[in-house]
């Protein structure tokens, strides 16, 4: 429950679709996390108000801006560094849209994969030494991180994973490594995985950490291998009957549902797997439906800002988002497994809920897993 999306970056879903008789090719690459932490995320919903504190001011090139990060003041630094990540993420989205637009593939397209651009390897050096050159800059490297998310590769994530094991790392708030952490998710590249299984094992540990678990559950679903696979059977296990918060708000329910909107991405490369998450999707259908109805102080979608968050509390509507956000994934997950046992479920959801987009998942997805099931 954490940054509200404001125009974000076009993540890619679950296709309405993507369950058919016969087996293709998954075309649904989930989401970084059932709540929307995903760093792109962060960076556009703060736009409006960075934009207002800093002043857009002209375009610039990322030669440009780095000279400002390199040689700037302290607030000169941090505005070119927000500016850069800004522009990087404006420019995915432009070119992903375009994309799009040329390529609209019919449900049956196996070759079909969400677009992803790629940097030159040159500007993300510049960007990768001008992390080094601010060292003592915390704010900064965020932002700098958050671009190398945005556009990395896998160098780029053999970058990240050195810097978190630098004897040297500096993080008085924990908020630089769950950047890291995020961009090398989305970086989606297995050179991240010591870095991730460095960080389980922590996580895992006395001070058992949910937001940061709940960061690796989508790093290692966004890498397609056999131990990635398991890490996420891993994760699903031992936050099994967790449900205490950790500092920064997040729940081990939230992991869980994470871990296992991850695992059904394995319905072809790994069924039995795959079928692991059922359970877990479906109780999670049940706890969202619920949250409606409890009283303000006990739900779990209140707006307030999560792990990696780099809002500060938000409001009540921002967590009817999130739930609604949590629901829709939940939900789509369920259908790309065929998950016919969660007809009766879906059926209270689309009926009863108060969210009216919820309401609609619902019944769409009864449609694709029992059309007698629809309500009249």
């Amino acid at each position: 429950m954490t940054e509200t999306p404001q125009n974000p970056l076009p993540l890619p879903e679950a296709e309405p679709h993507a369950v058919e008789s016969a087996p293709k090719q998954d075309r649904w690459v989930v989401p970084f996390v059932v709540i929307p932490l995903g760093i792109a995320l962060a960076i556009l919903s703060i736009i409006g108000v960075a934009n207002f504190l800093l002043g857009r001011g002209e375009p610039r090139s990322i030669d440009e801006l780095l000279d400002e990060v390199k040689g700037g003041g302290a607030n000169a630094r941090k505005q070119a560094a927000f500016h850069l990540a800004r522009n990087i993420a404006e420019d995915v989205e432009k070119r992903n849209k375009e994309l799009d637009n040329q390529h609209k593939p019919e449900a049956n397209d196996p070759k079909y994969a969400p677009p992803r651009i790629a940097a030159p390897r040159r500007d993300l050096l510049k960007i990768e030494t001008a992390y080094d050159f601010v060292k003592d800059d915390h704010e900064t490297r965020r932002f700098l991180v958050a671009a190398l998310g945005l556009v990395g590769d896998d160098e780029t994530a053999d970058f990240l994973g050195r810097k978190l094991r630098d004897p040297d790392f500096k993080d008085p708030d924990g908020t630089l490594k769950v950047s890291m952490l995020h961009a090398m998710a989305r970086i989606c590249s297995e050179r991240a995985m010591p870095a991730f299984d460095a960080e389980f094992e922590r996580a895992s540990g006395g001070d058992s950490d949910a937001g940061t678990m709940n960061i690796l559950a989508a790093g290692y679903g966004n890498i397609d291998s056999p131990k990635a696979t398991q890490k996420l059977i891993s994760i699903l296990q031992f936050s099994a009957g967790r449900d205490a918060k950790d500092a920064r708000g997040t729940t081990w329910r939230e992991v869980r549902w994470t871990a296992a909107v991850n695992l059904a991405k394995r319905r072809d490369s790994d069924p039995a797997a795959a079928k692991l998450a059922i359970p877990v999707l479906m109780s999670g259908i049940e706890d969202v439906f619920a949250d409606a109805s409890r009283p303000d102080h006990e739900r779990l979608f209140r707006g307030s800002g999560g792990s990696g968050s780099f809002l500060p509390t938000g409001v009540t509507s921002q967590g009817d988002e999130n739930r609604q956000s949590a629901a829709e994934q939940l939900i789509a997950a369920l259908v790309f497994l065929d998950a016919r046992d969660a007809v009766s479920i879906l059926k209270k959801v689309s009926t009863a809920d108060p969210n009216l987009r919820i309401r609609s998942a619902a019944i769409t997805a009864l449609a694709k897993l029992n059309p007698t099931a629809q309500p009249k």
